[in-house]
């Protein structure tokens, strides 16, 4: 089964024999499953068989032999395609091995880069009691899994399962470092998502310990704690919106050469930078409307929707009116659609 053509030959033997022969197949290689799914070709020929899977003995033998070493199928990058098979083709008390493994090493195996993977497919699939059990592991680590580089995916996968109880939860256990984790890479993005995700409450219990003691702003200038500060304005209520932009203000000056001061001076000054990245024109904001300015070299404005493509000039390669500072009733559909767009 581990040989690069002999695998083929394995899988398709499975698939043509009898459910007597699968039986008698099954039992005489699950001690040796383990190996065999960490294999480059084993692999595949374990995730075979769980395809073709067809009475309970045969599920049975197939957990046993899987069983005597999951965990490290669960971080292994060859394995963790022969757990996750098991997660969509085995019914879920079937499947309870795994999420025992899971639960007991729980720091392990979602700060391992294959783990977390094989972490939140089982949030994801698990019954309700299954999930509860893994979310409960999640809870007591939060700390630690909040700062890993992998650990921190998992955080979010249950902050994105939208239960209030588990949200509230979370972020109960993040109050009081909330600065500390701000300014983290991992972190930094968990803390971002809570705000998004929490309650009322909880988001005003977030905000209120990035205003404590002037702290918005340190996390202004810092690589990871400004995006904090743009997410809190765009969730804060109004009192906590001016306590931000109270602190913020005196700042602006010195992170105004940087890439998201100008964002945060739009934030704050009232302009609505969603819709002026959604296309609306530099004259749509000036006018409120579709037209070019009028006067420009005598030529009169022609709303957009009247506007028909042209091909490119031949001498410059775009239309003349670029270079010549006018406007002409035919421009480009793509030269029409983006000049205007302040993304371009």
């Amino acid at each position: 089964m581990m040989g690069r053509f002999s695998t083929h030959l394995s899988q398709k033997l499975f698939q043509l024999s009898s459910d007597e022969q699968r039986d008698a197949l099954l039992k005489s290689i699950s001690n040796k499953l383990v190996s065999i799914s960490l294999n480059t070709h084993g692999t595949r020929a374990v995730q075979n068989i769980i395809d073709y899977l067809s009475t309970r003995s045969q599920v049975m033998s197939l957990v046993a032999g899987l069983n005597l070493n999951v965990f490290t199928l669960i971080r292994d990058l060859r394995g963790q395609h022969v757990i996750e098979k098991c997660l969509d083709h085995l019914a879920p008390q079937d499947n309870q091995f795994i999420y025992n493994a899971v639960s007991t090493n729980c720091l392990k195996v979602a700060t391992d880069r294959y783990g977390c993977c094989v972490f939140q497919q089982c949030i994801d699939r698990g019954t309700h009691s299954q999930r509860a059990q893994l979310v409960k592991e999640v809870i007591d680590n939060s700390l630690i899994l909040v700062q890993d580089s992998f650990g921190n995916y998992v955080i979010q996968h249950c902050l994105d399962l939208s239960n209030a109880d588990c949200t509230e939860t979370i972020v109960h256990q993040f109050l009081g470092n909330i600065y500390a984790l701000s300014m983290q890479r991992f972190s930094s993005n968990v803390v971002e998502k809570c705000i998004r995700a929490a309650g009322p409450d909880e988001k005003r219990a977030i905000i209120d310990e990035i205003l404590a003691d002037n702290g918005v702003g340190r996390l202004l200038l810092d690589p990871f704690g400004n995006y904090v500060c743009q997410t809190a304005l765009d969730y804060a209520d109004r009192g906590q919106w001016d306590k931000l932009v109270s602190q913020i203000k005196p700042i602006l000056p010195q992170i105004r050469d940087k890439p998201y001061g100008k964002k945060i001076e739009c934030k704050i000054s009232g302009e609505n930078n969603d819709q002026m990245n959604r296309g609306r024109g530099f004259h749509q904001r000036l006018t409120g409307g579709g037209m070019p300015p009028k006067g420009l070299h005598g030529v009169s404005p022609v709303p957009f929707q009247q506007f028909a493509p042209i091909h490119r000039h031949p001498s410059f390669g775009w239309p003349p009116y670029v270079f010549m500072g006018g406007y002409q009733p035919n421009p480009p559909v793509a030269f029409r659609d983006n000049f205007y767009n302040p993304q371009y």
